[in-house]
């Protein structure tokens, strides 16, 4: 049976079983951030960045100017802050692999090292980002056929950025009981 979820309440009640997309994304832009500035040697490379992509480059340039219209100060903080997940998972792309070479580690420091690239991060990124929108975005995910490895890959990002966390967070995850319940639940 394929169920939609379009009804506001159900599909908000759904979101709440999975809030570890939210905690993922906002670690893994934190530690993306961190890992730039320590290359650059600069907390504020985001505001200047040299070695972007030009649609990188306009990707911050739209977020400034949205600050701007909401006249926030355009500080590093409030630039990452506005900048979306698809901006953060642009920067695993393969025109950017130079560079992961020196920030893999800081980021994912409990990645096994057979497994430890860019193309391994990207993957799993892309898949996390497109289920973090569609569940944000209030589209029907039930009938995906790898839903279960989508949210598996949110974990594994997470242990693998910081292992404690993301076993604490897993103990108390609603998401397994709700999954194996079905959509009807929410109809």
């Amino acid at each position: 049976m394929r169920t939609h979820l379009r009804e506001p309440n159900g599909t908000q009640r759904f979101q709440r079983h999975i809030p570890v997309c939210k905690r993922s994304k906002w670690d893994f832009e934190n530690r993306l951030h961190q890992a730039i500035a320590a290359v650059c040697g600069n907390v504020d490379w985001i505001l200047a960045p040299r070695f972007l992509k030009d649609i990188e480059i306009e990707t911050i340039k739209r977020a400034k100017s949205d600050l701007a219209v909401r006249k926030k100060p355009l500080t590093a903080g409030y630039l990452i802050a506005e900048l979306k997940f698809g901006f953060w998972t642009s920067l695993a792309d393969s025109r950017y692999d130079k560079m992961w070479h020196t920030i893999i580690k800081p980021i994912f420091p409990a990645m096994p090292n057979t497994i430890r690239t860019r193309a391994e991060i990207s993957k799993r990124l892309h898949s996390v980002r497109h289920l973090r929108n569609a569940v944000s975005h209030h589209h029907s995910i039930w009938h995906w056929k790898d839903l279960e490895q989508r949210y598996a890959d949110i974990y594994k990002l997470l242990e693998w950025m910081e292992p404690a966390y993301a076993a604490c967070v897993k103990a108390h995850d609603r998401f397994p009981s709700v999954f194996k319940s079905g959509p009807l639940q929410f109809v």
